[in-house]
Order: C-alpha cells, then sequence, then structure tokens
C-alpha cells in the first residue's frame, strides 16, 4: 500500500492525519516535540495543548518517546474538568525534566480531546517561529509493507544560501525502515535503512544522506516491519 504525505507549512507528514477528536481510548501521536538547540543560535521549544470539550472531566495520560539510547521517562498523567484547556509551555522540561532532546509525545484519553503541539524557535524575542503538526492515530500509522511519500524536500550546498532539510521517523514499536531520497527526475540519490528496538525517534539531516550538494526532490520510507509516522521539514 503506498501513501502520500501531507504538506504543512514546512513540514511533511507522512501518514493520513486523524481528525483533530480522537476517539474514546485511542492512541494519538504528536510528533516533533524539542527542547533543544538549533542552528545559528536557535533554541527550539515546544507548547503542548490539550482540551476537553466534553461536558465531564476526562483522563489523559502523556507520554514520551525518545531518541534511541536515551532513557524513557515516567508517564505523566492528567485529569481534565469538562471544558478546560491545559496549556503547557516547555513541554518537555515541564512534565519529564527534559531539557536537551527531541521525540514525540503519546497521549491517550478515555474520551474525545482536542490536542496540538507547536515547535518554535524561541531565540529571538522580537518573534518566533515553527511547525505545528496535525495529531495522528495510531491506527493510521504506516506498517509493515506499506510505502510513505514526502512530496518536497530542498537542500543548498552553499551554507546560508537556499534552503536546507531534516527527515524524522517515528517508531511506535520495534521496526524497521528504508528512507529513500529521489531527485525531480525519481533518480535514487541515497538511502539508508534505520532500526529500533523500541519506541523511538530518529531524525536525520538530509545531508547525512546525499552529502552537501544541491538537491530538489522528495523521499519514500518503507516499512519492513513495525509501525511508524515520518515527516519532514523544509528551512
Amino acid at each position: 500500500m503506498v501513501r502520500l504525505g501531507l504538506s504543512l507549512f514546512a513540514g511533511l507528514l507522512l501518514v493520513a492525519p486523524s481528525a483533530v477528536l480522537s476517539a474514546a481510548n485511542e492512541v494519538v501521536y504528536l510528533a516533533g516535540a524539542a527542547e533543544i538547540d538549533g542552528l545559528a543560535g536557535a533554541r527550539f521549544s515546544s507548547i503542548l495543548t490539550v482540551s476537553n470539550p466534553n461536558a465531564a472531566a476526562v483522563a489523559v495520560r502523556v507520554e514520551f518517546v525518545p531518541p534511541p539510547g536515551v532513557a524513557v521517562p515516567s508517564p505523566l498523567l492528567r485529569t481534565l474538568a469538562a471544558g478546560q484547556t491545559w496549556r503547557v509551555d516547555r513541554v518537555l522540561p515541564a512534565l519529564f525534566g527534559l531539557a536537551s532532546t527531541a521525540g514525540a509525545l503519546r497521549l491517550t484519553s478515555e474520551n474525545s480531546v482536542v490536542t496540538t503541539l507547536a515547535t518554535r524557535n524561541v531565540a529571538d524575542p522580537r518573534g518566533t517561529y515553527g511547525v505545528a503538526l496535525p495529531p495522528v492515530a495510531e491506527s493510521t500509522l504506516l506498517g509493515a509493507g506499506e510505502v510513505g511519500h514526502g512530496i518536497w524536500l530542498s537542500q543548498s550546498a552553499v551554507n546560508g544560501r537556499g534552503y536546507r532539510s531534516n527527515l524524522a521517523v517515528v517508531f511506535s514499536e520495534a521496526g524497521e525502515v528504508e528512507l529513500r531520497i529521489l531527485d525531480a527526475l525519481g533518480v535514487n540519490r541515497g538511502s539508508r535503512v534505520l532500526s529500533a528496538e523500541r519506541p523511538a525517534f530518529v531524525q536525520l539531516r538530509l545531508a547525512d544522506l546525499i552529502g552537501d550538494v544541491d538537491f530538489e526532490g522528495r523521499y519514500e520510507i518503507a516499512v519492513r516491519t513495525g509501525r511508524v509516522l515520518s515527516y519532514g521539514v523544509v528551512n
């Protein structure tokens, strides 16, 4: 089965996005959670917002999916009153005590909730910029034998000119995938096999796969085992 990516601002999300309201007891992934330094003095930080539109209280469980080799922190449990909105600035340090990492959030609720995750560069006090990807239901993740397509990647060989791109894969369980980078003519310019022994978040620079060269094209992710979501960010 083949699925197309969704272009959302600077992000490419390689699953069919879930509805904003999650089904009862459905697991939802929020990709791209960060509290980490970037290039050129950037500092990326994420805000989690969860709203309860129901007439009764709802219990929410938030877990962090970290990079390989990083310890998995304990999940956080929170009960939201009817109509309550819960906003958490700097979500990784606030909920998990993490100050220099990136990953994904896994959220489970006993009834429908509205949730978003926004990751911004907060280094400049004059303003911020960033990206917010939609929540993704676990039932829509790419599975074994499926291929996802990210429709646009761009990179300049000269630092400070043009764009640069990052790719990320969120493993919901142990698994293996192959990333393939295709230029505008569909020629394979580089590939890499990634694997995880547990739920994990893996991020790569496009340059890690094809070198520091001028590039315009797309990427594919072929899932060999496990279930994953993937996205690309062009900035």
